[in-house]
């Protein structure tokens, strides 16, 4: 988080917010969540908002996660993207309110959480784990209305792609093969350069030889 800090410089600083912020981080890397989120608590309502609010606001929630708090902390991430739109931890945000709605069963909220994350973020670990995360909860926990869903939603590419990619296996798999056919065959003879394209292409012999059998 130190490294993003430059993005708020024209923040008032607020030297007290900085002691026990840094604190606050110690005692989170200890494991010390219930100590750390109280911390937390009290850097991300100082008036007026300074270098380490919305830092504090993401890991207060980070604590409560790690708290099994999963609510509160779903419902201040949502309270923090609203009030910092463009903040520069909207990516880390993202993945961790997906991560409130998959461990409370809110599989695709937690989806569409995950896609958020990897729309918004440069971080190549982050991207990794989101896409990741996103994978196993559309192949695992969702079914074809919610994938439908997400694919209604005003995602760029190559996300369309992944959510098609994903929506072509589990109609496979639930025995509609001209529905995954036809996002196979669309996602193959799209625009170049999508990621989830030779996928796809891995995908079309294997879907013709269930069909057959």
């Amino acid at each position: 988080m130190a490294a993003r800090a430059g993005a708020q410089q024209e923040l008032l600083f607020n030297s007290a917010a900085e002691i026990q912020f840094s604190e606050a981080v110690a005692l989170f890397k200890n494991g010390k969540y219930i100590e750390a989120a109280g911390m937390f608590d009290v850097v991300h309502r100082l008036k007026p908002v300074h270098q380490r609010t919305t830092a504090a606001y993401l890991m207060l929630a980070k604590s409560w996660f790690k708290l099994r708090k999963y609510q509160p902390s779903a419902l201040l991430l949502l309270e923090y993207l609203e009030r910092f739109p463009a903040s520069s931890y909207g990516d880390d945000a993202y993945y961790t309110l997906g991560l409130d709605h998959m461990m409370d069963g809110q599989f695709e909220e937690a989806g569409t959480e995950f896609l958020r994350s990897l729309e918004r973020t440069e971080d190549h670990d982050l991207a990794r784990r989101a896409g990741t995360l996103f994978e196993y909860v559309a192949d695992e926990r969702m079914a074809v209305p919610g994938l439908e869903r997400l694919l209604r939603q005003p995602f760029r590419a190559p996300l369309n792609d992944l959510i098609r990619l994903k929506l072509a296996g589990k109609c496979a798999a639930g025995g509609d093969s001209p529905r995954a056919k036809q996002l196979l065959y669309g996602l193959v003879t799209g625009e170049a350069g999508s990621p989830y394209q030779q996928r796809a292409r891995e995908f079309l012999p294997d879907h013709r030889r269930r069909v057959q059998h």
